[in-house]
């Protein structure tokens, strides 16, 4: 049976929505070897020239296999490469923004040819989307570099603001929600804990955690 409009107005007004243009992108951390300050940003009030984000998908990648009835089926074996974060910046008069995100990739790789060790050139980012009723969830992203900075269109028969687009690759991406689970499955990836008998392979991530009965 189809759902009544009656049915669909309480479900809205119970859950509320989320509207593309609450959110807020919070840098939260930086490479010590390029500082905003040096170009005249505060990275808090870069947030508000980002006119707009692209939180990415995420796919997981599968194989094909026989079972036992000899169809193939899709069976999971991981995650495909992670997208791109795209942001759209809305520029200042004298092109800070631009001049810092062009520091920053001349600090991961100097026109001399010689890339920088990865951990000294990545931060953290953070985009939190706010609801109607005050509901946060925030996408958290790590190890995050700025892979593209993008062009800048002028015409002379325009007299629109001037954007650019940067684009990143990161190491990793995940919500606030999943940090307890995240933490556990990189405690034994990293070797600090043992996943041997602690119920990795069950049902849940309950028992994973020892949350379970």
């Amino acid at each position: 049976m189809g759902a009544s409009i009656k049915n669909f107005i309480a479900e809205i007004s119970a859950g509320g929505v989320t509207k593309t243009n609450q959110y807020v992108v919070t840098f939260t951390k930086l490479p010590l070897t390029v500082k905003p300050s040096d170009y005249g940003i505060d990275s808090n009030a870069l947030a508000y020239r980002i006119q707009r984000v692209t939180l990415p998908s995420r796919q997981m990648k599968p194989i094909m296999q026989k079972s036992v009835f000899r169809e193939l089926r899709p069976m999971p074996v991981g995650y495909n490469t992670l997208d791109d974060v795209t942001m759209q910046i809305v520029l200042s008069s004298d092109l800070k923004e631009r001049k810092f995100f062009l520091a920053w990739q001349n600090r991961i790789f100097n026109e001399g040819g010689t890339p920088a060790y990865i951990d000294t050139i990545v931060g953290d980012l953070q985009v939190a989307t706010i609801g109607d009723r005050g509901d946060q969830a925030t996408h958290i992203f790590e190890g995050c570099w700025p892979m593209m900075v993008g062009d800048i269109e002028l015409s002379a028969e325009s007299t629109e603001l001037s954007m650019m687009n940067v684009v990143w690759q990161y190491k990793n991406w995940y919500m606030s929600d999943d940090k307890e689970w995240r933490d556990k499955m990189k405690s034994y990836s990293d070797g600090r804990a043992s996943a041997i008998g602690s119920g990795v392979s069950g049902i849940g991530k309950d028992e994973v955690l020892g949350k379970g009965a």
